[in-house]
């Protein structure tokens, strides 16, 4: 059986799965690992850590990086706020032009 995902889904290796784009290189962002493709092949860290890859959603628009953990995505929302949601805490040392930068990015269409 030959699977197809639209264009705003993400297509599991394995199984062939089809799940929402927004919800690849996001295991991170609740401080906690998971993965929503059984073969964790929307985590895989060649994928989330291209140069290529963006954030999918416009609710998760800032990419953490430069850890020993796959990147993943976060709401920009998390940037600049005191705390640290990206491991190394490369989200409170963002500039307020880049945070504003990256959010004026992802919501005007």
């Amino acid at each position: 059986m030959n699977i197809t995902c639209t264009d705003i889904q993400f297509q599991c290796k394995t199984n062939k799965y089809c799940i929402a784009k927004t919800k690849v290189c996001n295991a991170y962002q609740a401080g906690d690992y998971y993965s929503d493709c059984f073969d964790s092949s929307d985590e895989d860290h060649e994928l989330c850590g291209s140069a290529e890859f963006s954030c999918p959603s416009p609710l998760r628009p800032f990419k953490c990086e430069g850890t020993s953990k796959p990147p993943y995505c976060i709401s920009s929302s998390w940037v600049n706020d005191g705390m640290n949601d990206c491991a190394n805490g490369f989200d409170e040392k963002v500039t307020t032009n880049l945070k504003n930068f990256i959010f004026h990015q992802n919501f005007n269409f």
